[in-house]
């Protein structure tokens, strides 16, 4: 998932890279947990698919935050 601003550069970033799924697995929650800075535009969201395979999605959902969690953003301040 991505944030972009109103120029389209990207202020808040996440794709999972760093807990990727391989192989088959089960059902599972994955969360992505970003800030939206004032200067928020534009949410960009989608799954990227390596090799061969299927992948499956049930239950995409954006929920406000009412406690404060440590994001997954991976843009570097």
């Amino acid at each position: 998932m991505r944030v972009d601003d109103v120029k389209g550069d990207t202020v808040q970033f996440d794709n999972i890279l760093n807990r990727f799924v391989t192989g088959s697995a089960e059902w599972n929650q994955y969360v992505i947990v970003l800030d939206f800075p004032s200067q928020s535009e534009s949410i960009h969201f989608g799954i990227l698919l390596s090799g061969k395979g299927t992948v499956w999605t049930d239950g995409i959902r954006f929920e406000e935050m009412n406690i404060k969690k440590p994001t997954t953003n991976r843009v570097e301040d």
